[in-house]
């Protein structure tokens, strides 16, 4: 599944608050560029953006594309966003906002994860659940399809639970601990990802895996 997503719902500045955040997630200030659509909506500008894209992160794991409001790109420009999306360079992560899934090509949303303001991104847990169960010799053959976010996604739940459950509080520390190594590692400029993958299982905390069966029979995450 694809790292990039596209942000809807509230205000425009809140769409705008939430992509810098989800940016933040894994990459840097030096590494995260911004279009706005609302000033320069047509192919020739956003062709100049994207050629961007090539470019190596500075001191991050991914370059974060933002394109602002981007239902105000015209049909054209659509378009040859939908090609950077069906082939996006393999370093970069674009995060897109508009004020609705229908004001966008459906191809384009297709290709997106998507998150309403103020809601969760919703996503397939079952790889993340089985790489949590797996004993450490499997895990470094799950990870190979491994979607970093989307881990970050379901350790920052699972941390969510373990608090509202209060049977677990002992793992809470060490999952801590162990979310801000995994948001680190996903920033740090690492040539390899398949290495990077293989550094955040290899260092998932052992008590981790005995907590989600609480979790499990406590809440649906």
């Amino acid at each position: 599944m694809s790292i990039s997503i596209l942000i809807t719902g509230g205000s425009q500045k809140d769409r705008y608050n939430k992509a810098l955040e989800e940016a933040n997630l894994t990459s840097s200030k030096e590494d995260t560029i911004v279009f706005d659509s609302k000033e320069e909506g047509g192919i020739a500008p956003l062709k100049s953006f994207l050629s961007n894209l090539s470019k190596k992160p500075y001191n991050s794991l991914y370059l974060a594309a933002i394109i602002l409001e981007a239902e105000n790109l015209t049909q054209e420009a659509q378009n040859s966003l939908l090609k950077t999306l069906e082939e996006p360079p393999s370093t970069t992560r674009l995060i897109l906002t508009a004020h609705s899934e229908g004001s966008l090509k459906p191809t384009i949303v297709s290709r997106l994860l998507r998150q309403e303001v103020g809601q969760k991104i919703s996503y397939d847990i079952k790889l993340p659940e089985e790489i949590l169960k797996s004993a450490p010799s499997a895990r470094l053959d799950l990870c190979e399809k491994l979607d970093m976010l989307e881990w970050i996604y379901y350790l920052r739940s699972l941390l969510k639970e373990l608090i509202n459950s209060g049977t677990s509080t002992k793992i809470i520390p060490a999952l801590v601990k162990y979310i801000r190594f995994v948001e680190k590692i996903s920033k740090e400029p690492i040539a390899n990802p398949k290495l990077a993958r293989y550094l955040i299982v290899s260092f998932i905390p052992k008590e981790l895996a005995t907590s989600l069966p609480i979790l499990q029979d406590s809440a649906t995450i």
